[in-house]
């Protein structure tokens, strides 16, 4: 008798997962619109929710709130660009691969590819994040994921011996992390109108300048 209910307990189990993971990929979906037509104040959860045909309290029961909602867009379409953007996909096997001008091609083509998805999202988090303590932490944790790839970036080519003799590592990171911030993007794409293939040699040809020898 328990063997004949074990699998329908298993299948039942799956079928909640696909139906779960069809749930929030709606929902992402529904708020990436929104996000694009009407920006990040503009998009309610009410609005989210009449997209993606779900009640709001499933899309708060899913993502806990409206913050922790475009982080993960933000997320899905960090992991998008990434794809887009690296040969394969695999930014670490490109780190290990020890071909400098191949890293610093990404390195510029993924910077527009993963901050023009992104930038209202960033944009409304660090405006938010001054009055709005979880917007501010998704900031920071955003932030704080991206000084981790400069870092790798920075440690990849110190490996390679091709870091400045001046440079170490830790400021090779921070410069890296400073020219891929958002307000830099903001400034030379969203006010003075650069294209994102300008936008992309720019940084390959900034971090050349900065710290490569």
């Amino acid at each position: 008798m328990g063997e004949s209910v074990k699998p329908r307990r298993s299948y039942r189990s799956a079928l909640r997962h696909r139906q779960a993971e069809r749930t929030r990929s709606s929902i992402l979906d529904a708020a990436a619109r929104h996000l694009e037509r009407d920006g990040y104040s503009g998009s309610t959860m009410r609005l989210i929710a009449e997209s993606a045909g779900v009640s709001v309290e499933t899309v708060y029961a899913t993502f806990g709130s409206k913050a922790a909602l475009f982080a993960a867009v933000g997320g899905r379409n960090l992991q998008a660009a990434i794809r887009r953007a690296v040969p394969g996909g695999d930014l670490r096997a490109l780190m290990d691969a020890g071909d400098l001008e191949a890293q610093l091609t990404v390195f510029g083509q993924a910077a527009p590819a993963i901050m023009g998805p992104n930038w209202a999202i960033m944009e409304a988090l660090r405006v938010g994040g001054a009055t709005d303590a979880e917007l501010a932490a998704a900031y920071r944790t955003g932030s704080e994921g991206r000084r981790g790839w400069m870092r790798a970036f920075a440690e990849a080519w110190s490996a390679m011996g091709r870091l400045r003799d001046d440079i170490s590592v830790d400021t090779a990171a921070d410069v890296l992390w400073a020219i891929t911030a958002p307000d830099v993007y903001r400034l030379l794409v969203v006010e003075a109108g650069w294209t994102a293939a300008r936008y992309a040699a720019w940084m390959t040809d900034a971090a050349r300048a900065l710290i490569i020898r």
